[in-house]
């Protein structure tokens, strides 16, 4: 079964750079919702300024894609 992306291709490539300077699978991020994904890239964003040495110690885990589709957490 094939997945729809919802998101611009520039959001896109984003996640994907962003995601692969942390060492995070950025496939998991495929089917958040449009509308948040500049949250996910802001949230992105901040762990690579602030926090990547903590997540790749394990002591942060990257954000759930769950919080970015419908329902989830940021979805109000």
């Amino acid at each position: 079964m094939s997945k729809t992306i919802k998101i611009s291709i520039q959001e896109y490539n984003q996640i994907h750079s962003l995601c692969e300077e942390l060492g995070i699978n950025p496939t998991i991020y495929d089917e958040i919702e449009k509308r948040l994904a500049g949250k996910l890239i802001f949230d992105l964003s901040h762990i690579l300024i602030f926090k990547k040495a903590l997540l790749k110690s394990g002591a942060i885990t990257a954000p759930a894609p769950e919080n970015y589709q419908r329902g989830g957490k940021y979805d109000l």
